[in-house]
């Protein structure tokens, strides 16, 4: 994958494919679980981008809309935009087109909370701990209240 643009609230990314990429069967076509992939990676990016600060971000949700299988005669880039962001949560509306289709191949929606720091786990000792990556802030306390149902595009 390679970030194309980063220009606030939108991202591109681009995608060349890859042999071992294709699915089995008479027509080679890109399997979906790239598609899935590219949709996640570029609305993660346009998140970060849209609030310009780098900070923990968790994917509460990932909703592929429509996913066309494609050949693979050229290049897909995804284009995602940032809805309506409150302080904690960002909703993001992500496009997936292919050089040789005029319509979309997917399409996807995904919801991230903001601020997020998880449990990490210390392979050597066994122990899991409260991550504060900076420096400075305590244990994280975090509300989540369900928003209701997403803004429209």
């Amino acid at each position: 994958m390679e970030i194309v643009a980063t220009d606030d609230p939108q991202a591109r990314m681009r995608l060349a494919p890859q042999p071992h990429w294709l699915e089995g069967g008479s027509i080679p076509r890109i399997c979906s679980s790239v598609l899935y992939s590219l949709v996640a990676s570029a609305a993660g990016l346009v998140v970060l981008a849209a609030i310009q600060t780098l900070e923990p971000i968790a994917t509460l949700d990932l909703r592929m809309m429509i996913c066309h299988p494609y050949r693979p005669s050229a290049q897909c880039w995804s284009a995602p935009n940032a809805g309506r962001s409150p302080p904690m949560c960002a909703f993001v509306r992500c496009l997936v087109h292919a050089q040789s289709c005029p319509e979309p191949v997917a399409a996807g929606d995904a919801t991230f909370m903001r601020g997020t720091r998880g449990r990490r786990f210390d392979y050597r000792t066994g122990n899991r701990s409260m991550a504060c990556p900076v420096a400075g802030r305590g244990p994280p306390r975090m509300e989540c209240r369900y928003p209701g149902p997403l803004p429209p595009p």
